[in-house]
């Protein structure tokens, strides 16, 4: 298990610095962020060098080193959702990503026995809406958000996660448990 690419996904927690800013400031500031993330993902790709010096084993998938890296679909799916999403909406849609994904992970291959999908298992599946159900209820505390409303976006997270073989889990998880999320809201 790749544990610093776990600590860099968890890292996501950061989407809480939101709360410090409007929403001009935390587009621009992702903006910024996805731009100098393209530039790197332009060298990984057009130079040999470049690649094999920052493709490290430990952040770095295999299936990644030929094709755009986690971390640009990581860094799109938290701006499109500031973009589109009400501020809680947002933070929680990414919270779920930042927080929950990992865990879907550490369950399926430290304890899944039982596959249903495409490299996916229930014991990650569960994992996953254990944890991304710990995060919203914590997060509806606190926010006063309606218990229906987090619920529904912690099942559309794991759905997306769940059947995200063909797009990025890191795309579609916030965008997908937001819309459901602002949908009911």
């Amino acid at each position: 298990m790749k544990v610093w690419r776990k600590v860099f996904h968890m890292m996501g927690v950061l989407i809480l610095l939101y709360l410090l800013f409007n929403r001009r400031e935390a587009i621009t500031i992702m903006v910024v962020i996805l731009i100098f993330n393209f530039i790197l993902e332009y060298l990984r790709m057009n130079s040999k060098w470049f690649n094999k010096f920052i493709s490290h084993p430990e952040l770095i998938r295999k299936n990644e080193i030929q094709r755009m890296w986690g971390v640009t679909w990581y860094l799109s799916g938290i701006l499109i959702s500031i973009i589109l999403f009400e501020k809680h909406i947002a933070i929680l849609s990414v919270l779920f990503l930042a927080i929950a994904d990992p865990w879907a992970e550490i369950f399926g291959k430290g304890f899944g026995k039982l596959h249903i999908l495409k490299g996916k298992t229930m014991e990650g599946a569960l994992g996953f809406f254990l944890c991304a159900l710990i995060v919203a209820v914590i997060f509806a505390k606190i926010f006063q958000i309606p218990f229906v409303v987090v619920f529904a976006g912690a099942i559309a997270a794991t759905l997306a996660e769940l059947f995200s073989y063909k797009w990025d889990d890191n795309l579609t998880i916030p965008i997908i448990s937001g819309l459901i999320m602002s949908l009911i809201i």
